[in-house]
């Protein structure tokens, strides 16, 4: 008897000849509809699959599935090490450098600026550069938290620019998935640091300002650190021009970047296709926010 089942991500036929199944393999994010003639195995509206090797997850319920998991090659690296800041080194103008703004707190990368709101950009850059990459993590955010933060990809710091009102030198260009605890429906737009640019791309505005009744998402999920189990789950795919963005298994951006990220300016500060990632502390912000399970895999 064949059993038919509609969910959320996808449509399972499950038979003892055939089943069909729409999934998304990690290597290039794409839909891939599977006709494995009974080949594959699994049960139930949320489920991993195993076909030729690989699994796939298919999604229903609210499911997001991003990811094809094989056992032979698992190549998802750790950039924190759950100890210390090997790996990461601090980007900041020189009036800043004294200052001890990220540290690790148990097992998870620290960022509190509480009681010191005369600083400017401070980010925690990873010292290995990638260009083609899924990234994800998880960040978990004080109810003192008073400031923004952000997640920096394909960027560079430039010591010698300046750019920022006070005259101070040193900028960073690139992209930005923003983080912003005060008004979460911000949580996984793109903001463009690039100084030629210093807009929103995603959504595409003039400038800084955004407003909540235009362009915030219809989903958002968003916990403090006392709610639930105070961490939320962020991914960033980045292949080509396109930038997607998952908040706590919501899509909050899906973004072609083509003519903005490779465009003369991005170019000329080798930034927005390649590059370092970066954690933010924004100029003047107040923070308390803590980041774990840095994880990135490189797409081919």
């Amino acid at each position: 008897m064949q059993h038919k089942r509609l969910c959320t991500w996808c449509v399972v036929l499950f038979s003892g000849l055939t089943v069909t199944a729409q999934t998304t393999p990690l290597s290039d994010y794409r839909w891939t509809l599977i006709d494995a003639k009974g080949e594959v195995t699994g049960r139930h509206e949320n489920a991993f699959v195993e076909y030729k090797g690989k699994f796939y997850l298919l999604g229903g319920r609210g499911a997001n599935p991003v990811n094809v998991f094989d056992p032979r090659t698992n190549t998802w690296e750790k950039l924190f090490n759950g100890e210390n800041l090997d790996g990461w080194q601090i980007k900041c103008q020189e009036k800043d450098k004294g200052q001890t703004f990220w540290s690790v707190d148990k097992g998870a990368i620290y960022c509190n600026s509480l009681g010191s709101n005369n600083h400017g950009y401070v980010w925690l850059q990873s010292e290995k550069e990638f260009g083609d990459f899924a990234l994800r993590l998880k960040f978990k955010v004080s109810r003192q938290n008073r400031g923004n933060s952000g997640i920096q990809i394909r960027s560079r710091y430039d010591e010698n620019a300046i750019v920022d009102e006070g005259g101070d030198a040193g900028w960073l260009d690139g992209p930005q998935v923003d983080i912003e605890p005060t008004n979460p429906w911000r949580n996984g737009l793109i903001y463009d640091e690039t100084r030629e640019t210093k807009r929103w791309i995603n959504p595409s505005l003039p400038d800084w300002k955004i407003d909540k009744e235009t362009w915030a998402p219809k989903r958002v999920i968003f916990y403090w650190e006392d709610e639930e189990s105070g961490w939320n789950e962020m991914t960033i795919i980045c292949q080509g021009t396109h930038i997607k963005t998952i908040v706590n298994n919501v899509v909050v951006s899906d973004y072609d970047g083509a003519g903005i990220l490779d465009d003369k300016a991005h170019k000329k500060h080798n930034v927005g296709m390649y590059g370092y990632i970066a954690l933010q502390l924004h100029k003047n912000s107040e923070n308390i926010i803590w980041f774990k399970d840095i994880e990135i895999r490189e797409l081919n």
